[in-house]
């Protein structure tokens, strides 16, 4: 990842990595662009890594089809880190949210819903529905069917089961609620 995001550390100087094509490739993304990128890549199965201090990334054989171009694979790109603030964020809101990117009525009513349920669930931690992360891709992305809800970071099995309805079917009602009639 470092060479990618261009370090001149003496671990890539020392191994000539600063010499590659790809040195610096990503810079204007940054660490935390290329850690959810490589998180899809992984929740994906397109890459496995290793445990360990120096954890390595390899290329599994669905990976080496995509990068064989045999395979385009549906892929949750992560948010850019280029960002419009807002001077005073809504309740709940992080003053970070792009205004652009996020739809913030409906990220309100997603985090509503995820209130909502913390609380029938046995006051379960919001975080454990679902993350902010995860609630701004929703109103970002708004997946309209589990499929599709499923392909965004954060949604596994179980809480594409136990939660991901009730996320869409307020996305699709908000939706129609909001559509002007012809």
């Amino acid at each position: 990842m470092q060479c990618l995001l261009g370090s001149r550390s003496q671990e890539i100087l020392a191994t000539q990595l600063d010499r590659l094509s790809t040195h610096g490739l990503l810079k204007s993304e940054g660490a935390s662009y290329l850690n959810s990128l490589f998180r899809e890549f992984l929740d994906q199965g397109l890459v496995v890594s290793t445990a360990g201090q120096y954890p390595l990334l390899t290329l599994t054989s669905a990976g080496d089809a995509v990068m064989r171009g045999e395979v385009n694979p549906t892929l949750g790109w992560p948010e850019r880190a280029t960002r419009v603030t807002r001077s005073t964020p809504m309740r709940g809101a992080s003053a970070t949210d792009s205004v652009d990117a996020v739809d913030a009525p409906l990220l309100a009513a997603l985090r509503d819903k995820r209130d909502r349920l913390a609380v029938e669930g046995g006051n379960l931690p919001r975080y454990l529905i679902f993350p902010d992360e995860t609630l701004r891709a929703f109103a970002r992305l708004r997946p309209r069917s589990l499929e599709a809800g499923r392909r965004i970071r954060g949604v596994g099995e179980f809480k594409a089961r136990q939660y991901l309805p009730h996320f869409i079917e307020l996305i699709q009602g908000f939706e129609t609620a909001v559509r002007p009639s012809k």
